[in-house]
Order: C-alpha cells, then structure tokens, then sequence
C-alpha cells in the first residue's frame, strides 16, 4: 500500500508562522508539522510514502530527508490551486 501527504501550499492561514517557514515545517511540541501524518502512516504499515511539495520545496524535501531518507518526493509547480492538482502530481508515483 501506498501513502500520499499533501504539503504543497503556502500555508498561509498560519501566518505569521509560515512567513519564512513552509507549513509542514513549523513546530509542535518540538516536531515539524509533516512528520505526524509520515510516522501516523509508518504505524499503519504503510512504508511506501510519497509527500507532494511545492512551496519552498528545496526546504521542505532537504528537511524531510534528514529524518526520513526513504520518503519519495512529487512536485506540484501549481501550488497556489487546490488540493486535487497536488494528488495529480502524486499519479506517476501511484502508478495503476
């Protein structure tokens, strides 16, 4: 089974916490937002994850890496729509 988390966009209703810093990685009792619904997933057994990223995608990913190194990676370049375009990004990695 495949697992898909969405962490494309601004996050601008978190203003001003996502001013310089994307939403997935804003802090919550010491942890970046992204890693509770990565480890939610690994708990459920499922190890094939893909996060979609988009804005300040080189923060995002490089900080995703250092504590998941196996995580895969979708780019929407349309991360200002909304959620379906980011799951469409996500097709090739879902595959049939």
């Amino acid at each position: 089974m495949k697992g898909i988390i969405i962490a494309a966009g601004y996050g601008s209703r978190l203003k001003p916490l996502t001013a310089n810093t994307p939403k997935s990685l804003v802090e919550i009792d010491g942890k970046p937002i992204i890693t509770y619904p990565i480890d939610a997933l690994v708990a459920a057994g499922i190890s094939d994850i893909s996060v979609v990223v988009g804005y300040r995608a080189d923060m995002v990913i490089n900080n995703i890496e250092k504590l998941y190194p196996s995580i895969n990676f979708s780019y929407n370049k349309d991360y200002d729509g909304d959620n379906a375009i980011s799951v469409f990004a996500a097709r090739s990695f879902v595959g049939d």
